[in-house]
């Protein structure tokens, strides 16, 4: 969680509304105690840079596993936004469509 803002949200559009940093942290912990990332691919549509600050916009194609083995498929649009904090970047927030 060290690359993540203390005021971090982030909003899967399927959801009513937004989580913060504390319930990111919950579904992080919950979801790598039943999954496993198998592949997970990223290809950046459109980065800016203003300054300390970056919105990077992308699709993705995952890949995960649950305890059981089975494979579960994932794509979708994904937008964060960064914060420079001294050498490294670090998410101000995350929002996604799955498809």
């Amino acid at each position: 969680m060290t690359y993540f803002h203390p005021k971090f949200t982030w909003w899967e559009y399927a959801e009513k509304l937004p989580g913060n940093y504390d319930a990111f942290r919950t579904a992080i912990e919950d979801f790598f105690k039943n999954n496993k990332i198998i592949k997970f691919d990223a290809n950046p549509l459109e980065i800016q840079v203003e300054g300390k600050i970056a919105i990077m916009h992308l699709n993705y194609n995952e890949i995960f596993s649950d305890s059981s083995g089975k494979e579960t498929t994932n794509a979708g649009s994904w937008t964060a936004t960064m914060m420079k904090q001294g050498k490294k970047w670090i998410f101000l927030s995350w929002s996604w469509k799955a498809k």
